[in-house]
């Protein structure tokens, strides 16, 4: 199995044979690159036993060798050209570099690189060869520097390894990416089979400019540590109607829509006018979703040339923090629960929340939820003592549709002498109670369950931390008709 298990092989190595020559010191120039840099790579990543490399080393004839070549090169991972003045000249090499290039959609993050010689002013590689960065492997021989020679680790040790490890290290990069990808893709996987849980909003992470690739992947791996479910899970494709098509069925899952912006305002393909970047915003707007945007709090938007850009990183949705602040915010409004449903409550219902003193913190919590939610909700007086006190409880004990005692600081004894009160006065209430709840809130040192039974009554455990989400299923529960 590959390092990066959703493809056949890690690294493709494309090369014309013609490189393969003997080198000053009696070794072959191309399999002596590859030697040292699969040393390197193996160094760096520490289990490169797990790395799968296509490296032919044979002149092909057959036309099914041909296919097999074609097919490993669509099947790779990240894909290595070894470019030269050969390499530009053989339809072979470039047959190599556009089923690649066709496989990977024209990601070419997965595209590297070296030169073991320059082109003349006349020649050119390949798209997309041609403008990506190449890694020079040469250095210029004579007097006049015009007589370009292959770098060998033999007799330009220190600039040949340097160059090597530096290479090493933008495939290892790219290659954790990736599997890193493919692992959240199996888990994305899973958790869709699985019911999302009770407050947790799907968040869309737009694309970005290749500039904010960092700070995306950082925002992912922040939110997946909270089980935030994301999208897309492996990106979007290029083109505008695959990019189109894509956006719109992830705007339809999601309830939060975050995009970081940079100064630059995106490509724009010709079937795509307005750009990706715009294309995003302006489809999750037109769907109502939540919409958080961020860019750094000192770019100077003076400064940005393109007018609609501009107004993008101007506009109201836009947060100009700190990148660890903004990413704590986006956490926040993931894990806020949507605006429960307003309906009207069922005639006379009443929520009692029963707590001592101590409690009346945590009480207080549960009450701005019923509160918030338009339904009654009644707390014991604070001011009352003595008889008062005890009549204003059996009052609520008996009135009310729906009993919530705290067990938070108070002793047990407390709540099961209040417990023994609300079933003694059963004979005095008109109808059964909807709902009888314990809520048994931190410190955790107490015991559960009570040394009392009351029928039906639900215990809500949080003695190890608050959680509303118990009582905002009791909300719902009360607002059914």
């Amino acid at each position: 199995m590959a390092f990066v298990e959703s493809h056949a092989y890690d690294v493709f190595v494309s090369y014309a044979h013609a490189d393969e020559r003997i080198d000053p010191s009696g070794e072959r120039w191309v399999s002596r690159f590859i030697e040292v840099l699969q040393g390197a790579l193996r160094a760096r990543l520490g289990m490169a036993e797990e790395v799968h490399w296509f490296f032919d080393s044979e002149a092909l004839h057959a036309n099914h060798q041909v296919e097999e070549v074609l097919k490993a090169a669509r099947n790779s991972a990240v894909f290595l050209a070894v470019a030269s003045r050969s390499y530009a000249a053989r339809e072979w090499t470039r047959r190599e570099l556009q089923a690649f290039s066709t496989a990977a959609a024209g990601d070419t993050r997965r595209l590297f690189a070296i030169e073991c010689l320059p082109l003349d002013n006349s020649e050119s590689y390949p798209e997309p060869l041609n403008g990506h960065k190449r890694l020079s492997f040469w250095r210029a021989l004579g007097a006049d520097g015009s007589t370009p020679i292959p770098l060998t680790p033999e007799f330009d040790a220190p600039i040949f390894r340097q160059r090597v490890l530096d290479l090493a290290e933008q495939i290892r990069g790219q290659l954790l990416a990736m599997r890193q990808t493919v692992t959240a893709a199996t888990k994305a996987a899973a958790a869709a089979s699985m019911p999302r849980p009770i407050g947790v909003r799907q968040v869309m992470l737009a694309q970005v400019t290749d500039d904010l690739d960092d700070l995306r992947d950082d925002l992912r791996r922040y939110l997946e540590q909270y089980g935030v479910p994301l999208v897309p899970v492996d990106g979007y494709p290029l083109g505008g109607d695959a990019f189109r098509g894509a956006v719109a069925r992830d705007v339809e899952t999601s309830e939060v829509f975050v995009q970081l912006l940079g100064t630059r305002a995106g490509k724009t393909p010709p079937d795509l006018p307005e750009g990706y970047t715009v294309h995003q915003y302006n489809t999750a707007r037109a769907k109502g979703l939540e919409i958080l945007q961020w860019r750094r709090p000192d770019l100077d938007l003076a400064s940005i040339a393109d007018v609609h850009h501009r107004q993008l990183l101007s506009g109201e949705s836009v947060i100009a923090d700190g990148f660890e602040a903004f990413k704590a915010e986006v956490k926040r409004r993931a894990l806020r629960p949507p605006e429960m449903p307003r309906r009207q409550p069922t005639p006379g219902a009443l929520v009692f929340i029963n707590a001592d003193r101590d409690d009346f913190p945590l009480a207080e919590q549960i009450y701005d939820e019923f509160k918030r939610n338009r339904i009654a909700v009644s707390l014991p007086d604070p001011d009352a003592e003595g008889e008062q006190a005890r009549n204003d409880i059996e009052s609520n004990l008996v009135d009310c549709d729906a009993l919530i005692t705290i067990y938070g600081y108070a002793p047990s004894s407390w709540v099961t002498g209040n417990l023994r009160r609300f079933l003694k006065l059963a004979g005095r209430r008109q109808t059964d109670p909807r709902l009888v709840a314990l809520y048994a809130g931190p410190p955790g040192e107490k015991r559960l369950p009570l040394p009392i039974h009351v029928p039906d009554m639900i215990e809500i455990d949080c003695r190890n931390g608050v959680s509303l989400d118990p009582i905002r299923n009791i909300v719902v529960s009360l607002m059914k008709a």
